[in-house]
């Protein structure tokens, strides 16, 4: 009973003389960054007049989105960067797009892309007997076009190369076509089809998927042939 009363008697003390009791720091809590809703169209100009596009990447401040079939996006919790913002767009068979951006709430940003992938490359396959060359149907086509080589850095879309797949099969007269191309060296041509040899193998680690490299610089012809195994 003693030493409480005595504590008791100290703290008034304390109170007296302006003395003061330890309290807990309160935490200091950083205001929250106001974030934004960036959406519109992303687009390109065809034959038919200015077109909207499907499945385009867009970037923003670190946030991506893809558009959808009337070629709209909208991405949410975009933040203002103090280094400077930008929106980028790309899709395959179009170059890329990119707009520096003033952020202050939300807002509409719509962007058109230039069609590059526009040309043409077609020819025969044919095997060679002894009556000579021989058309071969049913032969199946790949070609992956690039805009760039893929090993340079901004060759890239969002993670992945802006490249194209192109295939087709060869008609009863050995003929195939393929539009929608890149121009320039970067584009790669495989040929397959049952009981025949592999026409571009793999012959180095460079070339570990086999296929022939094409330069196009216009609507190009190219003929293959084909050995039996």
């Amino acid at each position: 009973m003693m030493r409480l009363s005595l504590a008791l008697s100290l703290a008034v003390s304390m109170f007296a003389c302006g003395g003061s009791i330890p309290t807990t720091p309160t935490a200091v809590v950083a205001p929250t960054r106001p974030t934004f809703t960036i959406s519109g169209v992303i687009s390109a100009m065809m034959p038919a007049g200015m077109t909207p596009l499907k499945g385009a990447g867009v970037f923003i401040n670190g946030h991506r989105g893809t558009t959808n079939e009337e070629g709209f996006y909208s991405i949410a919790g975009v933040e203002v960067l103090p280094f400077g913002n930008s929106i980028s767009a790309s899709r395959a068979g179009y170059g890329s797009e990119t707009k520096s951006l003033t952020i202050s709430g939300d807002m509409r940003v719509d962007l058109q892309l230039v069609r590059t992938a526009i040309l043409t490359l077609s020819g025969v396959v044919s095997e060679s007997t002894s009556a000579g060359l021989v058309a071969v149907g049913g032969v199946h086509i790949d070609v992956f076009s690039m805009p760039c080589d893929e090993r340079v850095a901004g060759c890239v879309g969002f993670g992945d190369p802006i490249g194209i797949l192109q295939t087709a099969t060869t008609d009863k007269n050995g003929f195939y076509t393929i539009p929608g191309l890149y121009p320039g060296k970067n584009n790669f041509i495989w040929a397959a089809r049952d009981g025949f040899e592999d026409p571009f193998p793999a012959r180095y680690p460079e070339n570990s998927e086999g296929g022939q490299a094409i330069t196009i610089d216009r609507d190009s012809r190219f003929d293959i042939q084909l050995v039996r195994r």
